[in-house]
């Protein structure tokens, strides 16, 4: 039996240097695991929180 998931792939709002600055790249390692799980039939999103507006 050959189960397909819905996946969510999370990048959480990390700060990168002392001064608070937001990083800007996405996240490598998820853009790189995503395209796998896709390839096996597994629907995959994938959120970046950083490119979430703050309230």
């Amino acid at each position: 039996m050959n189960k397909k998931a819905r996946v969510l792939l999370i990048t959480p709002n990390l700060k990168g240097i002392a001064d608070g600055v937001n990083r800007i790249q996405p996240s490598l390692s998820l853009m790189l695991i995503a395209p796998i799980l896709e390839k096996n039939g597994h629907k995959v999103k994938i959120y970046d929180a950083a490119l979430v507006k703050q309230t």
